[in-house]
């Protein structure tokens, strides 16, 4: 079964949850978990943005390959003369 971004957010919540039952500075652990979050979500934006990037290259590489068999074509066409 694969995680999800919202699983994997939720368990860094969890974690931080767990951890301020035996944590004494709240302040600190509050901030290291606005840092985690926010470190995630930046990862999780980035990792959006490289999939678009790849969905984008996939469908240049198709054009590509499709006007590369027009060019074969092309060349085995007989001439006309």
């Amino acid at each position: 079964m694969a995680c999800t971004s919202e699983d994997l957010r939720r368990y860094i919540e969890m974690f931080f949850e767990d951890e301020s039952h035996h944590h004494e500075d709240m302040h600190e652990l509050e901030h290291s978990k606005a840092q985690a979050l926010e470190a995630f979500d930046a990862l999780a934006k980035r990792q959006a943005d490289l999939l678009a990037q790849i969905g984008d290259l996939e469908d240049r590489a198709a054009k590509s390959a499709a006007l590369v068999v027009q060019a074969i074509d092309l060349m085995q066409a007989p001439k006309k003369r």
